[in-house]
């Protein structure tokens, strides 16, 4: 993480200052390549963001930020311009920032997103952009089978699950909960079937709940 200045807190110091009658808070939004280093603090987003988590829903974490796209960007604090940005590849990752009593902050990761561009509106002598974001599931949705998918009869379906995360570029596979339990009888999925489709029907053969994705866009299941 791009540095916030950050200090550390009880559990006791945190609560108090997140329910103080009066709180300094701030939202700074990292940005990071496809392979997790960070690039820097975007510039120029504008004051009313949105993170929403539906955990009912194949991609459960999303984000909204509007984009002032001409914001010069203050490189002493590490921040850079959106033509800074890989669209195609790199994330973002918004962060809760709580100034607490010693000046320093407390700090919450809210998600690590994949950027949609969105639109682009020009007025007031500048060109705002609305960015969405998707968390890493998106990698899965957007990825289907290109032939039938085979889980054979007693294949440890975690394994499966893991070795379809790794296929996808998901090296961080540790949270995914080890279980000894095997395919039933071998299943077949249709070519073209979409990888949270899949990797759901797995889990859900086995009890786990659907998968999804930590703040820090690691795979989840359990």
């Amino acid at each position: 993480m791009t540095n916030l200045e950050e200090g550390s807190y009880t559990d006791d110091q945190l609560w108090s200052a997140l329910t103080a009658d009066e709180r300094y808070v701030r939202f700074r939004y990292e940005v990071l390549d496809n392979e997790m280093n960070g690039k820097g603090w975007l510039a120029g987003v504008v004051e009313g963001g949105t993170v929403v988590y539906d955990y009912t829903a194949e991609i459960k974490r999303t984000c909204s930020i509007d984009i002032v796209e001409g914001a010069i960007p203050n490189e002493s604090v590490g921040e850079i311009s959106w033509a800074d940005v890989n669209e195609q590849g790199d994330r973002l990752r918004p962060w809760y920032c709580l100034r607490m009593p010693d000046g320093l902050y407390a700090v919450w990761c809210l998600g690590t997103f994949i950027f949609d561009p969105g639109s682009r509106v020009s007025g007031d002598g500048m060109i705002k952009r609305s960015v969405s974001g998707f968390d890493m599931a998106q990698v899965l949705d957007r990825d289907v089978t290109e032939k039938q998918y085979v889980a054979a009869y007693a294949a440890v379906v975690t394994d499966l699950v893991i070795a379809i995360l790794a296929n996808a570029g998901f090296t961080n596979t540790s949270f995914i909960q080890p279980s000894d339990t095997t395919v039933a009888a071998t299943r077949k999925w249709d070519p073209g079937t979409k990888m949270t489709e899949l990797v759901n029907d797995l889990l859900d053969s086995i009890s786990y709940g659907s998968l999804y994705f930590d703040e820090l866009g690691n795979p989840v299941a359990v």
